[in-house]
């Protein structure tokens, strides 16, 4: 006969996923397998430790209105992002859903579920990296070629008695600038599209 406790159990200690419960006053007194092979270095090191020790000091805040939502919307998952120390002295990003939950026995605490998103937070940092490169592009480098087609063409258009000689320059000029404006429209487009 099928035992769902048994099959959650070896699901629960199996999973690469982070599972840990904390009481009202914000003590660990469970974490799963996973949880203390990527955060701690042994197993004991986690129950009766207060949760905030092990998020990123700038995100407490963030940690405690979580858990003021979850207590207010008890059984709905509350979604969030904290960095975690890791036993190298470094910080990981970790994605959180935090539900607050009441047990057989009547008392309140709140089940963790987290992954770490390290990668796609380092991702989403070079995106915005390059996305700030293109726009600084965009508004300077894209800027004074256009400006100065602009202006040569306004000055090539009330020139009223521009000999062969002045015309011939002006468009030559015009088509370097346009020239330049391509190239770096073209670098644009380089950076806009790499991987």
């Amino acid at each position: 006969m099928f035992n769902i406790e048994s099959a959650l159990s070896k699901l629960v200690d199996n999973t690469n996923k982070f599972l840990v419960c904390i009481d009202l006053q914000g003590y660990y007194f469970y974490a799963n397998n996973a949880f203390y092979k990527r955060f701690k270095n042994e197993a004991s090191s986690v129950i009766f430790k207060h949760s905030l020790e092990d998020i990123h000091p700038d995100d407490h805040g963030l940690v405690i209105e979580t858990v003021e939502r979850c207590w207010k919307n008890v059984n709905i998952a509350q979604e969030i992002v904290v960095r975690k120390p890791t036993p190298a002295g470094d910080f990981i990003y970790t994605k959180w859903d935090f539900i607050a939950m009441i047990n057989e026995s009547g008392e309140p605490y709140i089940m963790c579920i987290g992954f770490e998103i390290t990668d796609f937070m380092k991702n989403i940092a070079a995106n915005v990296t390059r996305l700030q490169e293109i726009a600084f592009d965009q508004s300077h480098l894209v800027r004074r070629p256009l400006a100065n087609i602009l202006g040569l063409s306004k000055l090539l258009s009330e020139t009223d008695d521009a000999s062969e000689t002045e015309t011939k320059y002006f468009l030559s000029q015009l088509h370097a600038e346009a020239q330049q404006l391509d190239n770096i429209i073209k670098l644009v487009n380089e950076k806009t599209h790499k991987e």
